[in-house]
């Protein structure tokens, strides 16, 4: 009901006079624009505002957070290796390893007679990863 009134009322005008003056449709319609659009740069500017406020916070929390994972990255990267190195400690040694390559039967059985020979051997490695692990904290320190 509104809506058809107010399109009979606009298409009714065709042209006003006042004090001498002759304003048309176009004016009326050059007005609303005007009127539009000045409402359309308040509310873009505002919202623009507001949008590189929320951009900036973004960045500079991003930021933030880059830093900070650097930062706890080397002692997640620690952690992980000394987590992964005691699990597979204390994990049991039931299952066997594909190898790149076969010693010859003989030289196996020899090392199989050896009472103890896979703790030994996993004693071995760990002493080596140990002072290789330390050798390069010293030279870490020291740059």
């Amino acid at each position: 009901m509104v809506w058809s009134y107010l399109s009979e009322f606009w298409n009714s005008i065709t042209s006003v006079v006042i004090t001498g003056g002759e304003y048309t449709v176009d004016w009326f319609q050059s007005i609303g624009n005007a009127v539009a659009g000045g409402v359309g740069a308040i509310f873009d500017g505002v919202f623009h505002l507001i949008l590189d406020a929320f951009t900036a916070v973004g960045y500079i929390t991003h930021i933030f957070f880059v830093f900070f994972k650097g930062l706890i990255r080397p002692f997640e990267y620690f952690f992980s290796y000394l987590s992964s190195g005691i699990t597979s400690l204390f994990s049991p040694m039931n299952y066997t390893t594909d190898l790149s390559w076969q010693l010859p039967t003989n030289i196996i059985e020899v090392f199989e007679a050896i009472p103890y020979w896979s703790v030994f051997a996993y004693s071995l490695t760990a002493i080596i990863l140990f002072l290789v692990g330390y050798k390069i904290f010293r030279l870490i320190i020291k740059i």
